[in-house]
């Protein structure tokens, strides 16, 4: 079976009438563990990748969370550590920042976002921050062009933040491993409902 985490496995595997809870960790040593409480249409995640809790509009299972896709999993985000909370969970990528921008089409004819500009806006792209103060006086001249929405120009750097990431990466782990498990089970509800 292939895996996100190919040496972690389920070492702690319960569930009430009110929870569910999976440990999921490497074998043998306290490192890189990671541990799952799912109550009601809340999923709360504690351990070596990050703590964040996870809210949905309905109850979950782990089954249903093996089936999200990353972008819809980290939208329903609503709490994480404070380290992360410059937008939402997301972390600055400089490069992709950078490769965005050498991607515009620099026309004079058009824009005034020449090789100069260009430079000057490599410079600012190195963090978040720094890019959203340079954006903030000059969004309007220089690139009122390529972007419809201001958010667009703003978020050129930002990615999923690598915590949530192995948050969903291990979900899908776990989703596999169960489902694994419950084919062999006797009880066709198993651990899923």
């Amino acid at each position: 079976m292939d895996k996100f985490f190919p040496n972690h496995n389920i070492s702690t595997l319960s569930k009430s009438e009110t929870f569910q809870r999976v440990v999921y960790r490497k074998p043998d040593t306290s490192f890189e563990c990671m541990e799952f409480l799912i109550h009601g249409n809340s999923l709360i995640v504690l351990g070596d990748y990050g703590e964040a809790v996870y809210s949905f509009s309905e109850r979950i299972n782990f089954e249903f969370l093996s089936t999200c896709y990353l972008d819809y999993f980290h939208k329903k985000c609503k709490a994480y550590p404070e380290s992360c909370n410059h937008q939402r969970f997301m972390t600055w990528n400089e490069k992709k920042a950078q490769d965005t921008l050498k991607s515009l089409d620099i026309d004079s004819n058009f824009n005034k976002l020449s090789e100069k500009v260009l430079k000057e806006c490599f410079e600012e792209a190195y963090e978040y921050e720094a890019w959203k103060v340079f954006l903030d006086g000059n969004f309007g001249e220089y690139f009122g062009y390529y972007f419809e929405e201001p958010e667009e120009i703003y978020a050129i750097g930002l990615e999923i933040h690598p915590w949530c990431q192995n948050h969903w990466k291990a979900l899908q782990d776990i989703g596999k491993i169960l489902m694994e498990e419950d084919k062999d089970a006797k009880d066709s509800q198993g651990f899923w409902r």
